[in-house]
């Protein structure tokens, strides 16, 4: 927290200047501050700081975020089994290709479960 000099407040005068001199800059302000209280020592990051922090972006940030289980990593979505199933046929080469490497996972599931 700031402190106040002689009843001096920094962040009081950059409100009202900026009330004032709407659009003005960082430097415009802090000269004019400074000739209008040549016996007040501003230092130039702390009037920066606060002067952007009191010009800030003109309201409240929200966030959107998706809700759950819509979407995302869920695998039981028809579009995600779709997407899937095109890239097994486009890493298989063609659907023929990949018809044949998913008749011979038949035998290897049978074996697999054989094996339990």
């Amino acid at each position: 927290m700031a402190k106040k000099a002689n009843g001096f407040n920094l962040s009081e005068t950059i409100r009202d200047y900026r009330k004032s001199h709407r659009g003005a800059s960082a430097r415009e302000a802090m000269d004019a501050i400074k000739k209008g209280h040549p016996d007040q020592k501003i230092n130039e990051g702390t009037f920066k700081s606060t002067f952007y922090k009191l010009a800030g972006s003109g309201g409240k940030r929200s966030v959107r975020r998706a809700k759950p289980a819509r979407g995302g990593r869920g695998g039981d979505s028809s579009n995600e089994v779709m997407r899937a199933g095109l890239t097994f046929i486009r890493l298989a080469g063609s659907v023929e290709a990949a018809r044949e490497r998913l008749a011979g996972l038949k035998d290897l599931i049978e074996t697999a479960r054989s094996v339990e």
